[in-house]
């Protein structure tokens, strides 16, 4: 769901320490990803707009969205290979 709430509310404390959250970079597919995705995707651009960085920093905002990536990624994977 694209909406503020899903980021800011998004308990990243369980899968990461607070203060590696605003250290942590991109790698290389990650941001050929987001590059694509913000072309591709308005309503995550403006989120993003939205979001960065007056509630939370750009770091922030990729990791949790490629959190909620894997983790719907493995909520609809194929049980076999949970």
């Amino acid at each position: 769901n694209l909406d503020p709430e899903t980021f800011t509310k998004f308990p990243i404390d369980l899968y990461v320490d607070r203060k590696d959250v605003r250290k942590w970079e991109l790698n290389p597919k990650q941001e050929e990803h987001a590059k694509t995705i913000l072309n591709e995707v308005h309503e995550l651009r403006q989120l993003r707009y939205a979001l960065c960085p007056s509630r939370m920093t750009d770091s922030q905002f990729w990791h949790t969205y490629f959190l909620l990536l894997k983790n719907t990624y493995v909520a609809n994977a194929p049980h076999e290979l949970h």
